[in-house]
C-alpha cells in the first residue's frame, strides 16, 4: 500500500503501482500530474526474504509533472553458485521538480531542490542541491537562476 503523508495530490491517471514487496512512500504537499507512472517492484518472494525489496521515496514538496515514468528494479545476478541481488530504489529529496516526460531509472538519488529538465533520461545520481538537469542521460548544467529564493524559502519552512 502506499504510504502518503498529508497533501498529496495525485491527478487523474497516475499510476502508482507496488509489487512483489516494492513500496512508494510520499512526503507532504507533494503533487503527481496524469499520465505519470511510478512502480517498485520487488524480487520473487523468496530473494526478498534475503533481500530488502526496492522503495520509491519521495520527499516533501516534490512537483512531478506529466508522463514521467518511474521504474525501480531488482536485479538478481548469478554467478556459479553465488547469488547477488542490487537494491534499485528511487530517492527524490524534498523541494525537486520533475518535467514532463521525464523517465528515472532505479538506484538513483535526486537531491533537495533539484530541477529535472522535460524528456530527460536519469540513469545516474543528480544530487547536488539546487542544480538544474537535462539530456539524455541527464546532465548538470548549472545552479538554478532563482537559486537564492529557492534556498530562502526552503530554510524558512517553506515550499519552493
Amino acid at each position: 500500500m502506499v504510504k502518503a503523508i498529508d497533501g498529496l495530490h495525485k491527478y487523474r491517471f497516475a499510476r502508482l503501482v507496488e509489487r512483489r514487496g516494492g513500496e512508494i512512500i510520499i512526503g507532504k504537499d507533494t503533487s503527481i500530474c496524469q499520465g505519470s507512472h511510478l512502480r517498485a517492484l520487488g524480487s520473487f518472494p523468496s530473494i526478498n526474504d534475503k533481500y530488502p525489496p526496492p522503495k520509491i521515496v519521495i520527499g516533501d514538496n516534490v512537483r512531478i509533472s506529466w508522463n514521467v515514468f518511474m521504474l525501480t528494479d531488482a536485479w538478481i545476478h548469478f554467478r556459479g553458485e553465488k547469488m547477488r541481488e542490487k537494491n534499485r530504489s528511487i530517492i527524490i529529496q524534498d523541494g525537486a521538480w520533475i518535467g514532463e516526460g521525464v523517465k528515472i531509472r532505479g538506484g538513483v538519488t535526486i537531491g533537495k531542490c533539484v530541477v529535472i529538465g522535460m524528456g530527460s533520461v536519469v540513469i545516474k545520481d543528480c544530487n547536488k542541491p539546487y542544480h538544474m538537469y537535462a539530456g539524455n542521460p541527464a546532465k548538470d548544467i548549472g545552479l538554478r537562476p532563482d537559486y537564492n529564493l529557492v534556498k530562502e524559502i526552503m530554510e524558512s519552512g517553506g515550499r519552493p
